[in-house]
């Protein structure tokens, strides 16, 4: 047996969970700093943000070392605070396990292209940090979009060097047309940050990627609307808001899943 088929996706699968536990808490600090009533009490919001011990959320203690480690600090601590043994939220072990499946996939997926291996974890982090903000505020954090437009930039030039430039152009571009006659023609239907970040997202994919984005995700947003929306009237749930760059994160990471030698 080759450990190294084993060790090195376990690895890669632990290190997606921590990206995870630590995005978790950037975010939560970065809704403290930015977007809730107590933004008016932070100064120093990066300082806020990037300093600081992760605590309870109950009784505030420092969480210790061992309890912070991804996915076994859950089972460590058996789901409890150690000093007030108040439950701990289900979500956080939930997010590191299928933070570590996803790494866990990727690298077996794409074992061979140490680059993809490489910036990709930076992309994870961007799509949590866009999809939880997207839930709670339905908007999109325009640091988010400048962060993974360099990032995209970075990929196509030093890392794919995809052949055909105006191909990988062309496709987000006219995804951006299209949404943008949509939203002239049904005015509110799609946010404007939405159609910006489908730009970013579709040329970030690649060719042929770049083509299903948009669709992956709508399709991924329809059980969400109508379970949301089950006991309401149609004419009602068709006002309800959808958090659409919650779904184009997950679009984008299923898609760059698949090496692109695959798709066709």
């Amino acid at each position: 047996m080759n450990y190294q088929n084993f060790i090195f996706p376990v690895f890669y699968g632990f290190l997606f969970s921590s990206i995870a536990s630590f995005a978790r808490v950037f975010t939560q600090r970065a809704r403290m700093a930015f977007y809730e009533s107590s933004r008016k009490k932070i100064n120093d919001k990066w300082k806020f943000i990037l300093s600081g011990r992760s605590r309870c959320d109950h009784c505030q203690e420092i969480i210790a070392p061992v309890y912070l480690i991804p996915i076994l600090g859950y089972i460590i601590a058996r789901g409890k605070c150690s000093r007030c043994s108040s439950k701990i939220s289900k979500n956080y072990i939930i997010e590191e396990v299928l933070a570590f499946m996803y790494g866990f996939i990727f690298y077996n997926l794409n074992s061979a292209a140490m680059p993809r291996l490489v910036i990709m974890p930076l992309y994870f982090f961007i799509c949590y940090y866009i999809s939880k903000i997207d839930f709670y505020y339905f908007l999109i954090p325009g640091e988010s979009l400048l962060s993974f437009a360099a990032l995209s930039v970075f990929e196509y030039i030093y890392i794919f060097h995809y052949p055909d430039l105006i191909l990988s152009l062309s496709i987000p571009l006219t995804w951006f047309a299209l949404l943008h006659l949509v939203n002239y023609l049904m005015p509110g239907k799609l946010g404007l940050a939405d159609i910006h970040l489908i730009l970013i997202l579709t040329f970030a994919s690649g060719y042929p990627h770049s083509i299903h984005l948009p669709s992956l995700a709508s399709f991924v947003a329809i059980p969400y609307f109508f379970i949301k929306n089950k006991n309401m009237p149609w004419k009602d749930a068709r006002k309800t808001k959808i958090p659409f760059g919650l779904y184009l994160s997950l679009a984008f990471l299923l898609l760059k899943l698949i090496p692109m030698s695959d798709i066709f």
